[in-house]
């Protein structure tokens, strides 16, 4: 079976933002990154086979994704920055960070 990595292209609306477009089950799934690179890297890792989901990783990991590759791309500037913190200084320091994500 050939696997598609999608495709990467800049954000015409907001200058600085590339986009890492891929079809999942049939539906376009869009993700914003900050640079060119980490949207070529998310489509390498795409095409190796990887996935954030299908590893075993823990809620602080994901936040801290969350916040640094996808939230910048769906929020403004300010929103971003204001979840970054919220999930720095409050989730990362909370025990539900250590648990384990479960499909």
């Amino acid at each position: 079976m050939r696997r598609s990595g999608g495709t990467v292209y800049p954000r015409k609306d907001r200058p600085g933002l590339w986009i890492h477009e891929v079809m999942v089950g049939g539906k376009s799934t869009k993700t914003a990154y900050q640079s060119k690179e980490a949207a070529d890297a998310a489509k390498a890792a795409l095409l190796r086979g990887d996935s954030m989901e299908a590893q075993r990783h823990t809620l602080g990991e994901w936040l801290t994704h969350w916040v640094a590759a996808i939230a910048p791309g769906r929020v403004s500037a300010r929103t971003a920055r204001y979840y970054a913190s919220i999930v720095r200084n409050q989730w990362l320091k909370s025990a539900p960070a250590s648990l384990p994500l479960r499909a």
